[in-house]
């Protein structure tokens, strides 16, 4: 059977959901509400920009890339 996909989950399990989930059309973080429920996030955005950042500070506002992928990580780095 097939796993059920991250919108599903969120919907289903989650009080909201992060601008950035509403962007990329994926979840991959569980975020405390303050209210006992949960919050759907996704962190592959800041983490491939920190870890771009880190190893080739690049400034690639305004310029174009080659991305390969079509999953959930590659819609991130997409929205990055």
């Amino acid at each position: 059977p097939r796993a059920p996909s991250s919108a599903t989950i969120r919907s289903a399990a989650c009080s909201g959901v992060s601008d950035a989930v509403l962007a990329i059309g994926a979840a991959n973080t569980l975020v405390p509400d303050g209210s006992g429920g949960y919050r759907a996030d996704n962190t592959d955005a800041p983490g491939f920009l920190r870890a771009l950042d880190e190893q080739a500070p690049l400034e690639l506002r305004g310029r174009e890339a080659l991305l390969v992928g079509a999953g959930g990580a590659a819609r991130a780095v997409a929205f990055a």
